[in-house]
């Protein structure tokens, strides 16, 4: 008893697939030309619009001294062993990220909107309200602190016052936090200042009372004789 199997041939399903296509091929021929059609369409009623961007390197800011870390290093001991750390950064890293929420935040959204309405070159018709600013801007950046700011709009002028208005929103930004920065840092030496007179006040009398207790009546000369014996 033999059997026999039955091998499909991929060249006939092929055929079949040409003969149904060239026996209709007037509603194939029909169903590309609505779609190339449709296409034309939609393109010439979309509106054009413009990309304007600029791109902004953010620098790494002095470290305020807030802390004897940065004015020295310190001293790290294992197992009777003992090594001086390396110093530490007298800069503070770029932060993108804080830029980034600040450029789509309502707040600079709605400053630019009223900035645009108060400058003579932008059409007071063609000034986006804060919620179209906001979802035609993006932002790109880096770690390093590369930042790529892009605005979408029909109007060329409109898109580029709007990156222009946002550059200087972060350069304002950018000003406030380094006098905060510097306030900041004017406290605590003011605080430290103020610290280290009054321990220097305290110490007068003790040193005053060794002096006398122990006939030393100088200490830098007794300090530098010191230093010459050894």
């Amino acid at each position: 008893m033999s059997q026999q199997v039955n091998h499909r041939d991929w060249r006939n399903e092929v055929l079949d697939l040409a003969y149904a296509v060239s026996s209709r091929r007037f509603a194939v021929l029909s169903i590309f030309a609505i779609a190339i059609a449709g296409g034309f369409v939609a393109a010439w009623q979309t509106e054009p619009f413009y990309r304007a961007s600029s791109t902004v390197v953010l620098l790494p800011r002095e470290k305020p001294i807030l802390d004897m870390s940065v004015q020295s290093s310190s001293v790290e001991t294992s197992e009777d062993a003992a090594k001086r750390s390396a110093a530490a950064s007298l800069t503070l890293p770029p932060n993108p990220d804080l830029y980034t929420t600040l450029i789509r935040s309502s707040d600079v959204a709605q400053r630019v909107s009223a900035t645009l309405r108060l400058d003579q070159t932008v059409s007071e018709k063609a000034v986006p309200r804060p919620t179209e600013i906001r979802s035609g801007l993006t932002v790109e950046a880096t770690e390093e602190g590369v930042m790529k700011i892009t605005m979408e709009h029909g109007d060329p002028v409109v898109a580029a016052a709007v990156v222009n208005v946002i550059i200087k929103e972060c350069e304002q930004a950018s000003k406030a936090i380094e006098r905060q920065l510097i306030l900041q840092q004017a406290g605590f030496l003011g605080e430290a200042i103020s610290r280290a007179e009054l321990k220097l006040e305290n110490t007068r009398p003790r040193l005053d009372t060794f002096a006398q207790r122990f006939g030393v009546s100088d200490p830098a000369v007794a300090a530098a004789r010191s230093a010459a014996m050894i």
